[in-house]
């Protein structure tokens, strides 16, 4: 647990009891709208679901990003593992 949220706990305990109960129930209704879970069938957080063509492009976009990409002339994963060893 948090310091904020021990200090939080702790100034909630030092209200009335209605008052308690109030800010605990608005506190796990927040809570629950704010899970992914708690969204109906067919909504996504961030707006409408993206197409297949949104998809497909992103995916093709990424591909794309990692070509060309290396470690180095010569230098292969192996070695900066065994490197990482003698450390």
């Amino acid at each position: 647990m948090t310091p904020l949220l021990q200090a939080a706990i702790k100034k909630l305990a030092s209200l009335p009891d209605r008052e308690q109960n109030a800010i605990a129930a608005r506190l796990l209704k927040e809570l629950d709208a704010a899970t992914e879970e708690e969204l109906p069938p067919g909504v996504w957080l961030g707006g409408s679901k993206p197409s297949r063509e949104t998809t497909e492009r992103a995916v093709d976009h990424i591909l794309a990003l990692r070509k060309g990409t290396t470690l180095g002339p010569g230098l292969v994963i192996r070695d900066l593992i065994d490197d990482g060893r003698r450390f």
